[in-house]
């Protein structure tokens, strides 16, 4: 059976949102990597301004686990001193 343009190109678009969710979730793991081990710049807070790390702790998995839950990864991963 002959796909038309249409189903070629839904196809296409499909695969291009799976390839970008890849890239998203290794760019992330990256991040995560280059954190573990190294020390916050800041204090981390979860949103119900709980402390997570405080300034100068060093990040471990438990840690990034903690702050995915929380909804504050992006936060800690940028406050992590390379």
């Amino acid at each position: 059976m002959r796909q038309s343009a249409a189903e070629r190109w839904e196809i296409t678009m499909l695969k291009s949102k799976e390839f970008e969710g890849l890239a998203v979730k290794a760019i992330e793991w990256r991040r995560i990597q280059h954190a573990v081990g190294h020390r916050v710049d800041r204090i981390i807070r979860d949103e119900a301004d709980h402390v997570l790390l405080d300034e100068d702790d060093v990040v471990t998995l438990t840690d990034i686990e903690h702050a995915r839950q929380s909804g504050v990864l992006d936060r800690m991963l940028t406050a992590a001193r390379r």
